[in-house]
């Protein structure tokens, strides 16, 4: 039976469903965590120029090639949110717990519908035999009932016959 509750705890789809919904909540926790870090974007261009091109350090028109490059770095960081960070990590954490427990829950409702059905199936099986006992038993009471219908039977017939033979006797007896 442990083997049978085993299998269909591995096996169920809806253990998996909620599996996967746990780990959305763990991803969701990470996620409210990383609201909280400052945010780091960098950008690098380069440009090329060739032919009559504006010199931008003349200001005159020149034939030739320019290259030129710029970077950029910027940063985020929010330092209050009305508190909105730290509510989502705390419901983060509250839907992470919900959802082991409702793992937990699915999994035990699944073992006891295992441990019912086989029960019921051993249920079936005793059952089956004390049918098949009655039935053993409802036979030998209809053959008894049998023999004694014709015991009973014989009998009246045989005091029947006694008794007309008695009746013959006496009216031999008469005449």
């Amino acid at each position: 039976m442990e083997e049978c509750v085993i299998y269909a705890v591995e096996n169920n789809l809806s253990v998996e469903q909620f599996e996967l919904d746990l780990e959305n909540s763990r991803i969701d926790r990470k996620d409210a965590l990383g609201n909280l870090l400052p945010d780091l974007n960098g950008q690098i261009s380069t440009s090329g120029n060739t032919g009559l091109i504006l010199d931008p350090t003349t200001n005159s028109l020149v034939t030739g090639t320019i290259f030129s490059a710029s970077s950029n770095i910027t940063s985020t960081l929010t330092l209050f949110d009305g508190l909105r960070n730290i509510n989502r990590i705390n419901r983060a954490k509250l839907n992470a717990i919900a959802n082991e427990y409702r793992l937990e829950d699915l999994k035990d409702d699944i073992r006891l519908n295992v441990a019912q059905a086989y029960l019921q199936i051993l249920s079936n099986k005793e059952a089956l035999k004390v049918s098949r006992a009655q039935y053993a038993v409802t036979e030998q009471d209809l053959k008894r009932t049998k023999e004694l219908v014709e015991s009973r039977c014989r009998s009246k017939r045989r005091s029947f016959g006694i008794g007309s033979n008695g009746r013959e006797s006496r009216t031999t007896n008469r005449k």
